[in-house]
């Protein structure tokens, strides 16, 4: 397999946890967005461990029904901010 199919596969791959892990949060299955896909790519690229990304998805998502916060979210850049954070500490 070439190098660029791997990271093809790689970042279909780490897209795809995240959007199964929204899914599960949610309760609903929804499809993400070709902006959510890039995201998460770049997320990918720029090094953020996706178990850093998964966490804070859940802790945001725990934030916000412990707060009284109802709906579903449907789109990754609703985390970009916590997730980046995340980043920044963790670096």
């Amino acid at each position: 397999m070439s190098e660029t199919a791997d990271k093809k596969r790689d970042e279909q791959a780490y897209f795809l946890a995240l959007e199964e892990r929204l899914i599960q949060l949610n309760g609903a299955p929804r499809l993400l967005s070709p902006a959510d896909f890039q995201l998460a790519c770049k997320w990918q690229r720029d090094g953020l461990p996706l178990e850093l990304v998964l966490r804070v998805i859940e802790e945001v998502m725990v934030r916000r029904e412990e707060g009284g916060v109802g709906g579903r979210i449907s789109s990754l850049r609703y985390f970009a901010s916590a997730v980046e954070t995340a980043w920044s500490k963790h670096r």
